[in-house]
């Protein structure tokens, strides 16, 4: 990765995008360059991390973080899943 102050930084080492993937994006006058790595294993251990899902879980079942997840019954429960990794990065890049 190339330092923060430049006018271009690179960002080699996307274990969790596709292999060959390139992306290039202009954001406060300063050029990324995202590069893919498809690394899945790596990828994976950062989001164990990221997740933190070698928490210590007091109550069984966990979730993310050591937090307690109750059971959910499907059949009389509305379940309904969200993801804020892409709204996340979107500001970024």
């Amino acid at each position: 990765s190339s330092p923060s102050n430049s006018t271009h930084i690179l960002i080699d080492d996307a274990d969790c995008l596709p292999h060959g993937y390139t992306a290039n994006y202009t954001r406060y006058n300063k050029t990324i360059t995202i590069k893919g790595e498809g690394d899945f294993h790596s990828c994976a251990n950062h989001l164990v991390t990221l997740l933190n899902l070698n928490a210590t879980c007091k109550k069984k079942p966990c979730s993310l973080n050591g937090i307690y997840q109750p059971k959910i019954n499907y059949e009389s429960q509305d379940f309904y899943g969200f993801s804020e990794f892409w709204y996340t990065m979107e500001g970024w890049i």
